[in-house]
């Protein structure tokens, strides 16, 4: 009903104001939320509420999540589909949309792990944020341009580790030195299709 509504949206923006404010760190955020069982499947559900507020709110206490999340933190935001809900916003509002503002932020700070950049890259999300960069609104630019500046810290290493292994690959093929040819093509081609998907996006889009 319309006072659950708002009580709701109520909690749910004093914590975002309270995890974008001085008086409470990343560090003290993310150990609250990660030390309160369920809390982040309660936000990532509350990424599909009817009340674009609450989504709002949930957007942005789980992008100051993101900043201070560890590797199993990011394993719990997929598993229950939130990065993924996240992505989803991003692509389908318009500018002017705040939910928009509030996904492209919460992105900025996923995208400084290497897995949540590749699937930027693979959803074709950089794109996007390629676009949203030349925005006339400051803080979308502002936002979009970090996003993207972290999807290209972030794969960097995994670039040059794919492309090492490639050669490897490749290498070994070519002299049919492989226990097995037939596993070394299917490495090989995996090796191939994750490097040349990340190549393609991040080196011709990105750099």
């Amino acid at each position: 009903d319309a006072q659950s509504v708002a009580e709701r949206v109520a909690a749910l923006q004093s914590l975002a104001d309270l995890s974008s404010s001085a008086d409470l760190s990343i560090e003290e955020l993310g150990g609250a939320i990660r030390d309160t069982a369920g809390c982040v499947e309660l936000l990532c559900r509350l990424l599909h509420d009817d009340s674009k507020a609450v989504v709002s709110a949930a957007l942005v206490v789980l992008g100051n999540f993101a900043a201070d999340s560890t590797p199993s933190d990011l394993v719990r935001l997929r598993s229950t589909g939130g990065t993924d809900s996240v992505f989803r916003i991003l692509i389908d509002r318009s500018e002017g949309d705040e939910l928009l503002h509030a996904a492209v932020g919460a992105c900025m700070n996923f995208c400084r792990n290497a897995e949540e950049a590749a699937q930027v890259c693979r959803m074709g999300i950089f794109v996007r944020l390629d676009e949203l960069q030349a925005s006339d609104d400051a803080v979308l630019s502002h936002f979009a341009s970090s996003a993207l500046a972290n999807v290209r810290e972030s794969l960097a290493p995994v670039l040059r580790a794919e492309l090492d292994r490639d050669e490897f690959d490749r290498d070994e093929l070519d002299r049919g030195d492989g226990p097995d040819g037939a596993a070394s093509e299917r490495t090989h081609a995996a090796a191939s299709s994750v490097h040349d998907a990340l190549c393609e996006a991040v080196q011709a889009t990105l750099v």
